[in-house]
């Protein structure tokens, strides 16, 4: 059963206008969410990856990220 059930874990962030300094206030507000995945393939041996979105103050639109 351990290698078919991968470990999961998920790291969010946000940027907060309210918690910026005057100095470096921001226009907009940001968020990404990233599900961090780790599968055993044998004894040994092991795939990991990234999924997630990111929203960013430069950029409304949504991006969406992966990484092996």
């Amino acid at each position: 059963m351990r290698f078919i059930l991968p470990d999961i874990g998920l790291m969010v962030h946000m940027l907060l206008l309210f918690l910026a300094s005057t100095d470096s206030k921001l226009e907009s507000t940001g968020f990404s969410s990233r599900f961090a995945i780790a599968q055993t393939i044998n004894e040994k041996p092991e795939i990991s990856y990234n999924l997630g979105t990111c929203w960013t103050v430069e950029s409304p639109e949504v991006a969406y990220i992966y990484k092996f």
